[in-house]
């Protein structure tokens, strides 16, 4: 049932994209439409099926960027943090700590150009590299993501449905994705 739903959200997401109507390019519309259906998927526990539809949707957008430089760079970065949390909610650490450095990347450079809208995306793309670290045994890295990430924000950060508690130097990380 819930991969059934899941096939005709996409398929409906590319049916609306055919109209048009002064709309963005369908490829930004699909690419969008990619992204909320790997999150859907995420919050239903198939992340292998989430894994797929995100990884489509930053190619899309990796072209967009490519074809059209300066005008979808936040698009990729959003993208690229949200294919972490699928690489490591389906055991790939090494490809979502990859994708998370790249995520925090590009907040930084959006960050640097205009500083006043991008502080809790890069505060969520620095949890997200956070949690990779700590995957990983990198305990120094992962504090240190999550300093920042709360350094940035003023607030404690982590993406939802996440906790972490330090019991001395190693950290428990339970998350949810």
């Amino acid at each position: 049932m819930r991969a059934a739903f899941a096939l005709s959200f996409r398929r409906l997401a590319q049916v609306a994209l055919v109209k048009g109507d002064g709309l963005p390019p369908p490829d930004v519309e699909l690419a969008g439409a990619l992204d909320n259906l790997s999150r859907a998927l995420g919050d239903l526990g198939l992340h292998t099926a989430a894994l797929a539809q995100a990884r489509e949707g930053v190619e899309i957008r990796r072209r967009q960027v490519a074809s059209a430089p300066g005008g979808y760079e936040a698009m990729p970065a959003d993208a690229v943090v949200n294919l972490a949390a699928h690489l490591l909610a389906t055991g790939d650490t090494a490809g979502a700590m990859e994708h998370a450095h790249e995520g925090v990347a590009l907040y930084r450079q959006l960050a640097a150009e205009s500083p006043h809208g991008s502080g809790p995306d890069l505060a969520n793309a620095l949890g997200t590299l956070g949690l990779c670290c700590a995957r990983a045994g990198r305990w120094a890295a992962a504090r240190e993501a999550h300093a920042e990430a709360t350094a940035v924000l003023g607030t404690p950060a982590c993406p939802p449905q996440t906790t972490i508690s330090w019991l001395g130097s190693q950290p428990t990380v339970r998350v949810r994705i």
